[in-house]
């Protein structure tokens, strides 16, 4: 995620939670913004997250997928956070 700096501090910076945060920062963005664009620009990221083989790395997005959705349909930020640091 990227954003302008100003804009991030108008849009009151991330919340305090001990995961999920930037997910919810973008879902609040969403709502004062409207649709979010992509970058025309190239981006090099790192790849921490999805190191190894493709069934791997398939495991891990579905995984934080699953996260995301749990913390749609309301399950309590704690669990999420104790799931997400198994999957690490």
């Amino acid at each position: 995620m990227f954003i302008e700096r100003n804009v991030f501090f108008r849009l009151g910076q991330f919340p305090i939670l001990p995961i999920m945060e930037d997910f919810q920062f973008s879902l609040d963005a969403r709502k004062v913004l409207g649709k979010i664009r992509l970058t025309k620009s190239r981006l090099l990221v790192s790849d921490r997250r999805y190191r190894g083989n493709t069934i791997t790395k398939l495991k891990m997005m579905k995984q934080m997928h699953d996260l995301r959705k749990m913390y749609i349909n309301g399950r309590d930020v704690s669990e999420i956070s104790d799931i997400y640091r198994d999957i690490r």
